[in-house]
């Protein structure tokens, strides 16, 4: 999928095959991909990169069935209202597949 974007993303075909071919190598220095990585994977999403882990486990049936129907219920729904606010929150993403 990720190379297929690239097609699409890339203004030439020269420059998509630069874009293939920097994503297959190593070529970074070391402060700048861990620069790369803080400025990605910051605090918050790191919390919920954890809570979904977690509720992709096995385990969380589990959970959900030691908790009461109405606290398992008001824990989805205020998990759904999080999710909605952090993505209207994220600002306008214009059309991606204006390029064609």
């Amino acid at each position: 999928v990720l190379l297929g974007f690239v097609m699409f993303r890339a203004p030439s075909a020269g420059s998509a095959c630069a874009m293939i071919a920097r994503m297959f190598s190593f070529g970074g220095t070391l402060p700048d991909a861990a620069l790369a990585a803080r400025s990605i994977l910051t605090p918050a999403r790191g919390v919920f990169l954890a809570l979904g882990a977690l509720g992709a486990l096995p385990v969380a049936p589990k959970i959900r069935a030691r908790l009461p129907e109405a606290v398992a219920d008001t824990l989805a729904l205020a998990g759904l209202i999080l999710c909605v606010c952090a993505m209207a929150g994220g600002g306008f993403t214009p059309f991606i597949y204006q390029q064609f």
